[in-house]
Formats: structure tokens, C-alpha cells, sequence
């Protein structure tokens, strides 16, 4: 079990709970953080389940006065947002009256507009997911076969630290395809819901691997 929803998606894994309920620690942040990316993409490969708990960071994300982002989202987008992450089988969420069991059960007959949760953190006034990539792969496919998500995910890493970890570096060496292979054609934007500059982010990651 693995606590998984936009708010806490934000830092880093841990499993300190409170650290996500001081609002003072959301200062700065935005998107997904790419070690949780890289721990639910482990999931994927490794065929590990997770189950995802706190998909409602605790009923936060229901109340606009509450919600770290500004803005509340419906019981249907948080669970969403957690079964569209890699790795993810299934969610546990809480409920204490017949209603709000309603409202979870409505994710089985919901629209893909009722499901919709990206546009709501792109225009968030708090902690905005605007141009921070979320690896979902809407960006996908790439005219030149660069699996865009992964090299993002691999540059995101990389400048969370002072040097480019080896690890890091070996993995965007393995890679198909990497940045040089971008040609700037600029359909990837077009196709991203995040409104995310990956033609720049493409000439950063190979000003950084590209040594």
C-alpha cells in the first residue's frame, strides 16, 4: 500500500504522513516529484501491485479552502488520478456514510469529462501543474521514437542534484533514442495536457547527458 494522490504526489516518498499536512511544506512545489515517477514505474516493471491509500489526502482535496492547490476536486478525479499512475492495481478509499460511498461507487459509470482532473491542476492558483511534466505519455508518439516521458523523467532526476548521478547518466545512455535525436517539430506540445516546454527541455537534457 502506497499513499498516492496529486497533493502528495508533490514530495518525495516518505512515510511521514504529517510532513504532507503542514502547508508550509508545499512552498515551492509542483507536479509530480520524479522519485515517486521512478518508484511507480519500478512497480510497473517489476510487476509489483501497489494499492493505493489516502487517494483523498484525507478529505483535503475536496475543499477548496483546504486543498494545498486552491481548488477542490470530486471523489471520481482523485481516484483517477491514482489508478492512471504506473504501477497502480487498485485504491482503498474511506468513507463513513452511505453518501460519500455514492460518490466513490460513481467512478464506475463517470465520463472521461467527469474523470478529467489536468485540467483543474494546470489552472490551479496554488502550486500550479502548469509546464511540469507528469510522465502520463499523452505527449506520445514522438516522429522521431523518443519516449519523451522517460527521458523527462531521467532529466527531472538528474537536476535534483549537483552532479548528474551515474546511475542517472547510464540509464539516459540506454536509452533508443535521447535528446539529439529532437527535431522540434513541436507536435509533442500540442498533444500535452500540462502545456509542458519540451522542445526546451529536450535541448536541457542534452546540454546535461549530451557531454
Amino acid at each position: 500500500m502506497f499513499s498516492i494522490n496529486p497533493a502528495y504526489d508533490m514530495f518525495p516518498p516518505s512515510d511521514a504522513l504529517e510532513e504532507y499536512r503542514d502547508d508550509d511544506r508545499y512552498e515551492g512545489l509542483a507536479g509530480l516529484n520524479p522519485r515517486r515517477a521512478e518508484l511507480y514505474q519500478l512497480c510497473e516493471e517489476n510487476g509489483t501491485p501497489i494499492t493505493v491509500m489516502k487517494g483523498y489526502a484525507s478529505g483535503r482535496l475536496f475543499d477548496e479552502n483546504d486543498s494545498p492547490f486552491g481548488v477542490a476536486l470530486t471523489p471520481v478525479q482523485c481516484i483517477h488520478y491514482a489508478l492512471e499512475q504506473n504501477g497502480v492495481a487498485s485504491i482503498f478509499v474511506g468513507v463513513s456514510n452511505v453518501e460519500e460511498l455514492d460518490a466513490a461507487l460513481e467512478y464506475e459509470s463517470a465520463s472521461e469529462n467527469e474523470k478529467e482532473y489536468k485540467s483543474i491542476l494546470v489552472n490551479a492558483p496554488n502550486h500550479s501543474f502548469e509546464g511540469k511534466c507528469m510522465y502520463c505519455g499523452h505527449c506520445a508518439p514522438c516522429s522521431s521514437g523518443i519516449d519523451i516521458a522517460a527521458l523527462i523523467k531521467l532529466y527531472d532526476l538528474a537536476v535534483m542534484h549537483d552532479e548528474v548521478p551515474q546511475s542517472v547518466q547510464e540509464h539516459y545512455n540506454n536509452l533508443t533514442y535521447d535528446a539529439t535525436e529532437c527535431i522540434a517539430c513541436g507536435e509533442c506540445e500540442d498533444r500535452c495536457p500540462f502545456n509542458v516546454r519540451i522542445v526546451d527541455v529536450m535541448l536541457d537534457a542534452h546540454d546535461l547527458f549530451d557531454l
